[in-house]
């Protein structure tokens, strides 16, 4: 009988953290970015339908 070594790796959740935050970051400021390029194809109207509350980008939402 042969015995198996098993090489458990396990995966930081330090850089998982990192990763999602990154991907985040970025999607987020692709999105704004978009929005400001391209106001006719903008979101943030659907936003403020959807989501009570909402503000765009001005001094008041900071």
């Amino acid at each position: 009988m042969e015995h198996e070594q098993s090489t458990e790796q396990r995966i930081s959740l330090l850089a998982v953290g990192h990763a999602t935050s990154l991907t985040l970051a970025i999607s987020f400021a692709l999105c704004v970015g978009f929005d400001l390029l391209l106001p006719e194809h903008a979101m943030y109207g659907t936003w403020q339908k959807l989501l009570p509350g909402f503000e765009w980008i001005s001094w008041k939402s900071f």
